[in-house]
């Protein structure tokens, strides 16, 4: 998105909080091992952390203002080390607290990223990071596979290749097979979303969504091979008119659930024993 900054959660509530159950097959358990998801409410941004036993991985930072929030949102879940950071494009509400993280000293496996290193894309303070520490730092691209954290496999649809509208070149990653798992959509538009359609069809399909651009523009027919049950829109205060009123239609004309990080607060998606994966807003961290 562009520079400014704008800023802005016990089952027994489940349905009361008008949230749902989704089929076991939607994300992975292994041996008694459950995954969780948080879609953090940090204002106008994404900021995803997934957990699975002692292994975190975090998606998007939001602007460098919400580092604090990010980190004491680790601290007390007890994230002391995460496997996998990944940076869908460097838009600070995107990678602003993903540095902030980094900088802190949290120690990180690999970090996932669209740029090479060197790229002046990349905010200056983040190439110098790079260029210091020198993290596993990997440039992703369609195709490539990787594990978030052991046990959660991740693939990477988009970009094939860098495109000028850095939201258009937004990796977008899905875990789980066609029409199993969560679809994270980073800030692509139409164009993406249409080639994505024309590329996988129906391996789209994903129960869950993370809506691209914090509900902006949605393409029907990208919206129809996804598929989902439940439509995640991470969104504060902005000047954009996000989430656009014409996906909000047609979500609904679709019956999918609607959760929004500035209406709940912070969705967390928890995988329980016996149970399906089930979304718990908690209000703001």
């Amino acid at each position: 998105m562009n520079r400014r900054i704008f800023l802005t959660q016990s089952f027994l509530t489940l349905f009361a909080a008008g949230c749902t159950g989704l089929p076991r097959k939607h994300l992975p358990s292994y041996h008694g091992i459950h995954t969780e998801i948080w879609f953090l409410d940090i204002g106008y941004g994404d900021a995803i952390l997934i957990r699975r036993g002692n292994h975190a991985a975090l998606i998007d930072g939001g602007y460098p203002v919400v580092t604090p929030i990010i980190l004491k949102f680790l601290q007390d879940s007890g994230i002391e080390f995460l496997d996998t950071t990944v940076i869908t494009h460097t838009h600070p509400d995107h990678i602003g607290g993903v540095y902030g993280v980094l900088v802190s000293g949290i120690p990180v496996g690999k970090i996932l990223g669209i740029y090479d290193p060197a790229d002046t894309a990349n905010p200056k303070g983040f190439r110098e990071y790079l260029d210091s520490q020198t993290p596993d730092y990997r440039v992703v691209r369609r195709g490539d596979g990787y594990d978030l954290v052991p046990g959660i496999p991740v693939e990477a649809l988009h970009p094939k290749t860098l495109v000028t509208d850095m939201n258009d070149s937004s990796m977008v990653l899905k875990t789980g097979d066609s029409g199993s798992g969560v679809l994270f959509c980073g800030d692509i538009g139409l164009e993406p979303q249409n080639e994505l359609v024309h590329i996988y069809g129906p391996k789209l399909a994903s129960p869950v969504i993370k809506m691209p651009h914090h509900g902006g523009d949605i393409s029907e027919e990208f919206l129809d091979m996804v598929n989902p049950e439940v439509a995640v829109i991470s969104v504060g205060i902005n000047p954009y008119g996000n989430p656009r009123p014409e996906t909000l239609k047609a979500l609904s004309h679709r019956k999918i659930k609607i959760f929004r990080t500035d209406t709940h607060g912070t969705l967390h998606f928890k995988e329980t024993p016996g149970s399906g994966l089930k979304c718990v807003p908690r209000g703001t961290i």
